[in-house]
Formats: C-alpha cells, sequence, structure tokens
C-alpha cells in the first residue's frame, strides 16, 4: 500500500492497482505516517494537530461497487474520530516524524527536539529523549533478515539514525531505547544516513549542499561529496570535490565507479585512435594532391562546416582505404 500525507485527508491506495482504498479526514496537514512491521491493515498519523493517531484500516474494507467481476473498489472514508489517539496532550510541537519499531506495540515520534517512545495498549509515552537541537532527520535503517548479521551495527538489529542541530545520533535494541553512539559535528545535519556492514555514515549538511562521510568508530570524516540540481538530461545527481585518504572503495559502489573510469579510458584511447587517423588522411592528401597541409587542413576544415566531411570507417588488411577517403572529401 502507499499513502499520501501532504494534505489534509491522508489517502491510501493499493500499489498494485493503484486504486483508492482509504481517505482518512484529519483537521489540518499530516507531516508523517508509518505502518507496523509486516502489517497493512493499521497505520499511524501525525502532523501540525500535534497528535499521534492510529487508525485501524480492517475496522472497513473498502467494497466493489457494482457486481461486476472487475468493478473498482469504493474507497472508504474514515474520520479521525475513529481512530486512537495515543499520548494524548503529550506533543507541543508539531509530529515530523513517525517510526514503528519491529515490536508492533512500539512506536517512536519526533516533534521539536524530543524523541518520544509509546507503549500502545496503555496509550502512553514510555521515554522521553532531548536532543540539542530541531529534529530534521529521523529513519529506520534495517536490512533484510537473511542479509543482517551479528557483526553489523545494532547486532542485526534495526538501528535509529536521528539528526538534530549539529549532532547525530544512532539508537538500537528491539525498540530502539538503547543509544548506540552520538556525535557532535562542526555543521548543521539535516540528514543521516548508515551503512551498518560498512560501518560507516553519511550526514547531509545544513546549511548548504554538502554531503559527508565519517567513520563509526571515531567519527573521522573520509570523505565528502557536494549535492547538485541535475540539468535536464543529466543523470549525475552529485559531483565529486575530493576524497581524503581511507578504505578502498568496495561493493557496489566500488564497481559502478570502475566500470565508469573503464568506459573514459575506452573513449579516451578512441579518441586519441581517431586523432592519428585523421592526421595520416591529411598527410596522404597533402602529399598527393602537391598541395601544403595547411591548405588541405583549411579545406577539411571548411568542408566539416558545411557538413561534407564525412570520413569512411572502411579499413583493407594493410590499413587505411585512403581512396575511399579521398572519395568522401571530394564528394
Amino acid at each position: 500500500m502507499g499513502a499520501d500525507g501532504t494534505a489534509f485527508p491522508s489517502k491510501v491506495w493499493d500499489t498494485h492497482t493503484g486504486e483508492l482504498l482509504y481517505t482518512l479526514q484529519h483537521d489540518h496537514i499530516v507531516r508523517a505516517i508509518a505502518y507496523p512491521p509486516y502489517e497493512a491493515d493499521m497505520i499511524a498519523t501525525g502532523g501540525m494537530e500535534k497528535k499521534l493517531r492510529i487508525f485501524d484500516l480492517a475496522d472497513e474494507k473498502p467494497q466493489p461497487s457494482s457486481p461486476s467481476p472487475n468493478a473498482p473498489l469504493e474507497p472508504v472514508t474514515l474520520h479521525h474520530g475513529r481512530a486512537h489517539e495515543i499520548g494524548e496532550g503529550v506533543h507541543k510541537e508539531a509530529i515530523k516524524f513517525i517510526v514503528w519499531t519491529r515490536v508492533p506495540t512500539t512506536l517512536i515520534t519526533a516533534a521539536g527536539k524530543t524523541l518520544r517512545w509509546f507503549d500502545i495498549p496503555s496509550k502512553s509515552c514510555i521515554k522521553e529523549e532531548v536532543l540539542g537541537g530541531e529534529i530534521t532527520s529521523c529513519e529506520l535503517v534495517s536490512l533484510a533478515p537473511s542479509y543482517a548479521a551479528a557483526t553489523d551495527i545494532g547486532g542485526g538489529q534495526p538501528v535509529l539514525a536521528v539528526a538534530s542541530g549539529k549532532t547525530v545520533s544512532f539508537w538500537g535494541g528491539e525498540t530502539m531505547t538503547q543509544e548506540l553512539k552520538r556525535f557532535t559535528l562542526d555543521h548543521g545535519a539535516a540528514s543521516v544516513g548508515l551503512d551498518v556492514k560498512g560501518r560507516k555514515f553519511v550526514v547531509g549538511e545544513d546549511p548548504g549542499t554538502w554531503v559527508r562521510v565519517y567513520t563509526w568508530e571515531d567519527g573521522k570524516e573520509i570523505g565528502e561529496s557536494r549535492a547538485t540540481v541535475p540539468r535536464r538530461g543529466d543523470a549525475s545527481l552529485t559531483v565529486p570535490r575530493r576524497r581524503t585518504q581511507g578504505p578502498p572503495r568496495t561493493g557496489l559502489v566500488g564497481g559502478l565507479l570502475a566500470r565508469r573510469q573503464a568506459v573514459r579510458d575506452r573513449l579516451r584511447r578512441r579518441h586519441h585512435q581517431d586523432v592519428e587517423e585523421l592526421r595520416r588522411l591529411l598527410r596522404t592528401l597533402a602529399r598527393r594532391s602537391g598541395h601544403g597541409l595547411r591548405a588541405i587542413v583549411r579545406v577539411a576544415l571548411a568542408l566539416a562546416e558545411r557538413g561534407k566531411l564525412r570520413p569512411s570507417r572502411r579499413r583493407r588488411a594493410g590499413g587505411h582505404d585512403v581512396a575511399g577517403q579521398q572519395a568522401d572529401v571530394g564528394g
């Protein structure tokens, strides 16, 4: 399923068919949504109302609009009065992020400078942590169980990565109440990501467009790139500025960089070959025509500007087909 939390109603679609399933009515802008792990019949919402709500979508299922076998589903509208409010009155600022932990009865919210953990059965806040600045990023970092390992950061469990002010913090455990590490940076942090296997984290600088990479063990910076807005048709999103000494690039990124360098080397060799071929052709034409090389170059440039210079790619066993080249130039 997919959900849209950008306006007062929060809408839920079936991503396989594109059909609208639910409209969840709110009195103000919805900033955050979350689903429980391995479950799509409940959804948590929060935003400018400063209220954490849980909608039970199993209460009322969308029904076909007609008896026809291929009839579209009739979407269901649920008012917020039918939702369960968790931690009533606890939030004093807008809820910007919601994370549903691997334990389905525990939710985490980020509002202002505060992280809060909620117990759903009791509808109460069970833990609060005030951070050093406004929380700008709060994301769950997790791998598929078949790929996770005990040697990963977090011991194979999901890790909560949080950016706030000039600090980034990481939380682990089943309900992510255990603070694993906290780093204070010399710049603001707009976002943070974690590589649990590579044991490093990346921070989006705020303000600015720099992305910086740090080691997990000591928080030492090992590289940076500048994010740019791509032009139309440009597939590049970042332009590397520099890379300080650090571990060699491996895995997917290393493979992509190696392939890109191989393509560049191949194009550079092809360019040199074309230049040498053109030089040989011009020398041959100058020798056979009796004119100087400079005059031949002027004629070739004039023909190229008029679109009449079409070098032939035909080759003979002993070398270039010079006659064919002359015919193309003369034509």
